[in-house]
């Protein structure tokens, strides 16, 4: 049998979905009676929202008049952001916007009766039969649809063997919805070694020739005077008293001491014309770290009134949710190394060779985040970071070698965690595709062999008709 392109087995047929099956609206009785505990005389409503949790359970007076289901019962959602849901697991008085199916237990499988609802023969349809997902489906509209009918051996076997597969996709699935948590877990981890020194400490056991650094910071100390001027201020000394002590070598500074903080492009050395990349918060992805969307504009259409950075700036989100999500970025292969962007970032331009993907890989960090986030000011909803909280930062640094090894340890092992992430966000894609590519084989009798002893659906046909007569 040949519909649509689609063969379909001998022994099955195709007949109009009011002859198998009948709907029957729900009730709603006014929302004075809605009451949120079961007391004596009253009955559970049941609800679309009722079957994804029951944090909102409704009881209503039972008058008897009222539609009711049972635990086995199948119901279509038949208008709204729902239409085409297709419900079971719940028993008492059903709403409007649910239509029971109706039909002999005896004669069709139940369970192959709840997939084939979820299948391509009865969703499509569904879709274009209804006038608008607000007025929902009728019955002169469904009745006429045609759907197939296999045996009922076969019914019964493909509903089993439906059942067994996507309990399998299913349980991939939440396998999978485990892995995003345990990778962020193990990347907070990884840096938290990373900028405690545990990470490079047996490669820094092996190092003759690492220069401590407190000479670096001199030599940073010179270079913040010469380029700040008169706006120069010596940094206070860290009180450590209540902080970790860190590896022989390294130092707890401010980040202040070693960056400068949203540096101004002087104008006077740029030509008004000069392409520059303009780059909007959307612009940058946090989970690559970069500058995704390149935008040119004349330099002088955003030197004012906008964030400057220069190629190898640190680009750090100050406003929610942009902050909590982890917008951060190294700004790279800017239009002749010049960017302006939203006035919501923060930037770090590290000073006299320290790391800015040391810096980056920092305030990544979900720690940092959280102590950004306690010390915003403003107004609810207009809540931001302030640049004191980064200029007074107090801050892990190591030498500038261990800084460059930090790094490459942290690129290969938040590599390997990106391709993992990225394989396993393939698969769910795959999984969320696979419940509707299986039912499609299903009910084009595809997935279990024909069994040549079955009795012909268009016998078990011929019985329903003459049972409804």
């Amino acid at each position: 049998m040949d519909v649509d392109g689609v063969a379909l087995p001998d022994n099955w047929v195709l007949t109009e979905f009011g002859t198998l099956f009948k709907i029957q609206g729900g009730t709603q009785p006014p929302r004075s009676q809605h009451v949120s505990k079961k007391k004596n005389g009253y009955v559970r409503f049941i609800q679309i929202r009722d079957f994804a949790s029951d944090e909102h359970i409704t009881y209503i007076p039972d008058t008897g008049k009222l539609k009711y289901c049972q635990d086995d019962d199948i119901l279509i959602a038949r208008y709204g952001a729902s239409l085409g849901r297709i419900c079971r697991g719940k028993s008492g008085a059903y709403n409007v916007a649910l239509v029971k199916v109706l039909f002999d237990k005896k004669q069709i499988d139940a369970d192959w009766v709840y997939y084939l609802l979820q299948s391509p023969w009865f969703q499509e349809p569904l879709f274009q039969v209804s006038r608008s997902a607000q007025e929902g489906f009728n019955q002169s509209e469904l009745y006429p649809r045609l759907i197939p009918l296999a045996p009922l051996p076969e019914q019964r076997r493909i509903a089993k063997d439906i059942t067994i597969k996507t309990s399998r996709v299913r349980a991939v699935r939440e396998q999978l919805g485990l892995t995003q948590p345990l990778l962020r877990k193990f990347r907070q981890s990884i840096f938290a070694k990373a900028f405690s020194g545990e990470l490079t400490k047996d490669w820094r056991e092996q190092q003759t020739d690492l220069e401590p650094v407190s000479a670096l910071l001199d030599h940073i100390r010179v270079e913040r005077k010469k380029l700040l001027g008169k706006k120069y201020k010596e940094a206070q000394s860290v009180d450590k008293s209540d902080l970790t002590k860190l590896p022989m070598g390294w130092e707890w500074v401010r980040l202040g001491e070693i960056c400068l903080l949203n540096p101004k492009h002087k104008a006077d050395l740029i030509s008004a014309n000069t392409a520059v990349t303009f780059t909007p918060m959307p612009a940058i992805d946090a989970k690559l770290g970069e500058i995704v969307d390149y935008q040119e504009r004349p330099f002088d259409k955003v030197r004012k009134g906008y964030t400057h950075f220069s190629d190898g700036d640190v680009l750090f989100a100050k406003i929610t949710p942009c902050m909590e999500n982890g917008k951060a970025a190294i700004a790279r292969n800017l239009k002749n190394g010049i960017g302006c962007g939203s006035t919501e970032l923060h930037v770090l331009r590290p000073l006299l060779g320290i790391s800015a993907e040391y810096i980056y890989y920092y305030v990544r960090q979900e720690i940092f985040r959280k102590r950004a986030e306690a010390n915003m000011t403003g107004t609810a909803g207009q809540l931001r970071v302030p640049v004191d909280f980064i200029r007074e930062h107090i801050f892990p640094l190591p030498s500038i070698k261990e800084q460059a090894y930090i790094v490459g340890v942290l690129n290969k092992a938040l590599e390997r965690m990106n391709l993992i992430e990225g394989l396993a966000d393939k698969t769910l894609l795959e999984c969320e595709r696979l419940p509707q590519a299986i039912l499609a084989k299903a009910f084009r009798g595809e997935l279990v062999e024909q069994d040549p002893n079955d009795e012909p659906a268009s016998v078990l046909l011929k019985k329903i008709r003459e049972k409804k007569k």
